[in-house]
């Protein structure tokens, strides 16, 4: 019995369109795309711990903030494993053959249109690290027993929709009384020795922590 011409076209789809990975959708206008290193580090007693970086203050965003090591992915890269290598390798001035991924985390999608693919990472030798002066004021490490019983402090963030002065309000349900829906943007806050974790790091370290409290340390 002959195929009708619809169910090829249908198998067509399927066929080529099922071994696809999905990506995400944005309505940011200017998304970008970025990839981190969340670091393990072993001291020398034998703990396990993570590594953070607090940004030079002479850089033009972010300056001082603490962060894990990463950046915007580059066509050069190839793929986003290699941006988090490749800034890693940038900023903590270490060999690549230093470093070791170990699995992939979540995507954090941000509101301000940011795509961070953040990679569960391990440092092997930390004598060979020695940070970028341009990029890093200092680096620090804090072990995994200590990160696990902090709890973040909760902030929300209340984000209203400012339409620009062209927008074609007579295509919208309400004109110009349309009934925008409010978002929330809840920001995470650690505080570490004085030092202050928040932001898209803290939302990494909070998903990272969740994953890594399933593999207590013998």
């Amino acid at each position: 019995m002959k195929t009708p011409s619809g169910e090829s076209w249908i198998q067509q789809i399927e066929s080529r369109l099922a071994p696809r990975r999905p990506g995400i959708i944005t309505q940011c206008a200017d998304t970008r795309v970025s990839a981190v290193l969340v670091p393990l580090v072993q001291a020398e007693e034998g703990e396990w711990g993570l590594l953070f970086e607090r940004r030079a203050a002479s850089l033009r965003r972010h300056s001082g903030e603490v962060a894990f090591p990463g950046g915007h992915f580059e066509s050069a890269d190839g793929d986003l494993r290699t941006t988090a290598l490749r800034e890693t390798c940038e900023e903590l001035q270490t060999p690549v053959t230093n470093l070791q991924i170990l699995a992939d985390l979540d995507v954090l999608a941000t509101w301000s249109g940011l795509l961070v693919h953040p990679f569960l990472g391990r440092i092997h030798d930390l004598e060979q690290v020695t940070p970028s002066p341009s990029e890093v004021a200092e680096v620090f490490w804090v072990s995994l027993q200590r990160l696990f019983t902090l709890d973040p402090k909760v902030y929300d963030l209340q984000l209203t929709p400012v339409p620009s002065d062209d927008f074609p309000f007579h295509w919208i349900s309400g004109g110009r009384q349309h009934r925008w829906r409010k978002m929330v943007a809840r920001q995470l806050f650690y505080e570490v020795d004085g030092q202050i974790i928040w932001g898209m790091t803290a939302r990494i370290l909070e998903h990272t922590l969740q994953l890594l409290k399933a593999f207590p340390q013998s």
